[in-house]
């Protein structure tokens, strides 16, 4: 970085920043580093308004108490893992209707959109 231009224009305070985020990065486990990876790499495939949706969710998510947030995670984190024809049943099932709220359930649909093979038939396309 010491000989790097770009690096050197910043701010002394955003040069800390870089330096600081390489440190938190470099402390990371490699599972660490790979769910981000994969994390980055669901984001780049999303449309500009899927991005959007993305967001408005992550702050609803981010709102709810501590106990609800990881019971959605723990959801999504099994919705995530099932094959994209079973996850609708599964946001249907009993289970789900009773262990969350109206709000939690949109979050959790919500996510299900975002999931790769998830992505709603684009009405543009003419072999939908």
């Amino acid at each position: 970085m010491a000989n790097n231009p770009q690096f050197q224009r910043l701010s002394p305070e955003d040069r800390q920043l870089v330096r600081q985020r390489l440190r938190e990065w470099n402390a990371k486990t490699p599972q660490e580093k790979e769910t981000i990876r994969d994390r980055e790499e669901i984001l780049q495939s999303l449309s500009p308004d899927q991005r959007k949706n993305a967001r408005t969710l992550f702050f609803e998510y981010r709102d709810l108490p501590p106990g609800r947030r990881q019971a959605v995670t723990v959801a999504f984190r099994h919705l995530r893992d099932l094959p994209p024809d079973q996850r609708q049943g599964f946001l249907d099932s009993q289970r789900v209707r009773e262990q969350f709220s109206p709000h939690e359930r949109g979050i959790l649909e919500g996510l299900n959109k975002l999931l790769p093979g998830s992505h709603p038939p684009d009405a543009n396309d003419p072999e939908e």
